[in-house]
């Protein structure tokens, strides 16, 4: 058996529970670099001033695109705007890095993607004026609109007034198809690929070669976990790296995937931006809420949990396969080569020899995945 003891550093290395931090007094303190009334005070770091945070933060997000030099000069752009606090934080650090008149300024062209994912799945429909103040902050720039209840993958130029005409049908609508599901963990991971597919056929119709996605790193640490729960292991490392390239004409990409969402909230709040407010609290009615809310809790106890689950999704690189890709995922086909996949096939056929079930690889499923059969079977 293990032993607490075996490291013989009087259980120093053992994981222990965060001692409540003493509450920080903004006002009585000043910014550790410029000497100004301190404004923001992240977990474990200096205060910080309005202008040394956000000085802070929008270097972070040059730097994350600059070190990878993957935008060639002058390429088309496309960022992905929810409504969210992260994709809110995303459009005004891109807004502002193209507008800097310095050697800092990124040069490729920019397009805004509204997708009404939040929209629709809000329990109450978002009010007029809420909409109006999160849409008019970014007015000056090309904006497109994208509808997750559409059956096809269709962009109009967006119009305020054209979303809050079609919101309620188009809500009606996404909750019919919702209904067609089994269960909410096949509907959640069914509406995820969806949003992927759409965003990339967007892409094309726009002919944008880069996406910018705003998953930070609490969004992508419940990926890591729920994304192996769901038999999507073999594509974790395309779901959460800086840049998801299995299309090769479109590539997926997070600029601040590595930003904590107490930076997000600080720089939303110092900049007086209006987003919809993420509550962020989860069910246990799907497996991705179950993970969510199980990363959550550690996270609350452990201040390192987001980070190191994070870091290990980091680890994972994909495996490059011959066999084809998903057609709908995009990812590789990993059943053809799978014993695992065999074992549990042959296990369900001999527990159950008078079900007429296919096996999973017959039929008009062979083009997709392990998780993507399951998921068809649960519509």
């Amino acid at each position: 058996m293990c032993s607490n003891e075996d490291f013989g550093d009087g259980e120093s290395t053992i994981m222990q529970p965060n001692k409540e931090l003493e509450q920080y007094n903004l006002l009585e303190s000043t910014c550790k670099k410029c000497g100004s009334v301190a404004a923001v005070k992240l977990t474990y770091k200096e205060a910080q001033c309005k202008n040394c945070f956000l000085y802070y933060v929008r270097h972070k997000f040059r730097a994350n695109l600059g070190s990878t030099k993957i935008l060639p000069r002058n390429c088309r752009v496309l960022t992905v705007l929810s409504g969210t606090p992260g994709s809110m934080c995303l459009v005004d650090l891109v807004k502002h890095s193209l507008e800097v008149e310095n050697y800092k300024r990124l040069n490729f062209h920019h397009q805004i993607l509204i997708v009404d994912n939040i929209f629709l799945m809000s329990h109450e429909l978002i009010e007029k004026e809420s909409l109006e103040n999160i849409f008019k902050q970014f007015n000056q720039q090309e904006m497109f609109y994208l509808s997750l209840a559409d059956n096809e993958c269709s962009v109009d130029v967006f119009h305020i007034e054209s979303l809050l005409a079609n919101l309620a049908s188009k809500k009606e609508k996404f909750t019919k198809l919702q209904a067609t599901f089994a269960s909410q963990t096949a509907w959640e991971d069914f509406l995820e690929q969806r949003t992927k597919s759409y965003i990339r056929k967007a892409a094309n119709l726009l002919k944008c070669s880069h996406v910018f996605l705003p998953d930070i790193t609490v969004d992508l640490a419940m990926s890591v976990l729920s994304n192996i729960s769901l038999g999507r292991g073999a594509s974790v490392a395309h779901d959460v790296g800086f840049v998801d390239d299995r299309m090769e004409d479109v590539k997926l990409l997070r600029p601040i995937r590595d930003f904590t969402y107490e930076e997000v909230k600080n720089y939303i709040r110092v900049n007086e931006i209006h987003c919809i407010e993420n509550s962020r609290e989860y069910s246990l009615e799907s497996i991705q809420s179950a993970t969510g809310k199980f990363v959550a809790d550690l996270q609350s106890n452990f201040s390192s949990t987001v980070s190191t689950i994070f870091r290990t999704g980091d680890k994972f690189a994909p495996k490059e396969l011959n066999d084809g890709k998903c057609q709908f995922c995009q990812s590789n086909l990993d059943w053809k080569e799978s014993k695992t996949i065999d074992a549990v096939e042959f296990s369900k056929r001999i527990s159950n020899p008078q079900s007429n079930r296919p096996k999973i690889i017959e039929g008009p499923s062979e083009d997709l995945c392990y998780a993507c059969q399951k998921l068809l079977k649960d519509c």
